[in-house]
């Protein structure tokens, strides 16, 4: 791998990113009480308007299902979400 510089770039960049996400969820931690992964629900109910399925949310942010779920429930509980039902269900 270290004579191919393109997969050498690639994995210096997977580090970076590794690192950079590293960095920026424990300093939303610290500043907001939220993992970076509950912020990318929120920006992801954002940009859809505020109102989302959760199998889109799910598919949207490469979740299973039960993982969104769990994600809008802890959102929920801590105040930065409502869930309401889908009228079309």
């Amino acid at each position: 791998m270290a004579s191919d510089p393109k997969l050498q770039a690639w994995f210096t960049f997977l580090q970076a990113h590794d690192a950079a996400t590293e960095s920026l969820d424990a300093e939303l931690r610290e500043r907001a009480g939220l993992a970076l992964s509950d912020y990318e629900v929120l920006l992801y109910l954002d940009r859809a308007g505020a109102s989302l399925r959760m199998t889109d949310l799910a598919a949207s942010m490469l979740l299973t299902p039960s993982g969104a779920t769990r994600a809008v429930d802890r959102l929920e509980r801590e105040g930065f979400l409502r869930r309401s039902p889908d009228p079309d269900d």
